[in-house]
């Protein structure tokens, strides 16, 4: 019996499996207005290179990972901040690309109207997307409970994490 067949004998699994998908998503999007209440489209984005000791800014239309110009592999970097203390790595995000490294190409900013605004958002992006804590080894799939786990940052105190965005 193929996989099509079981699913469609058993639909809940379909159904419950959607609904872990659509709860996943809606957490992320909250943990991204949460702040202010308002969505606001970036053409900044953190990047690391250097599994988040350090960042930097580039445009926010880049894919992650891509090749910096002296050949080091840049991540995308989420900061977070506590309080009023500087601002750290929180988690580190990358296209699921199967260990595959993009040549080193010029980014180019997203066109008024284009499809995919900047950020590189389209529909079914999540599901390409991995993350990972600074300093741990493996990547986790974002839309999976140890994906979200990563990304709800927590404070020493235990207390949310107020994501830092990029200046514009």
């Amino acid at each position: 019996m193929g996989v099509r067949e079981s699913l469609n004998e058993k639909p809940w699994i379909v159904g419950s499996l959607v609904a872990l998908l659509v709860l996943l998503a809606g957490v992320a999007l909250f943990r991204s207005v949460r702040g202010s209440g308002e969505v606001i489209v970036n053409t900044q984005a953190y990047f690391s290179t250097d599994d988040g000791k350090t960042y930097f800014t580039d445009l926010a239309s880049r894919s992650s990972p891509f090749k910096t110009s002296d050949g080091k592999l840049a991540i995308r970097a989420n900061l977070f901040r506590c309080g009023g203390k500087d601002p750290f790595v929180g988690y580190l995000e990358r296209e699921d690309g199967g260990g595959r490294v993009p040549v080193a190409a010029p980014a180019v900013p997203a066109a008024a109207g284009a499809d995919a605004p900047p950020g590189g958002f389209a529909p079914g992006a999540l599901g390409a997307k991995v993350v990972k804590r600074p300093g741990e080894k493996s990547w986790a799939p974002i839309i999976s409970s140890d994906g979200l786990r990563i990304i709800l940052v927590k404070c020493p105190d235990g207390q949310d994490a107020d994501r830092v965005s990029a200046p514009e």
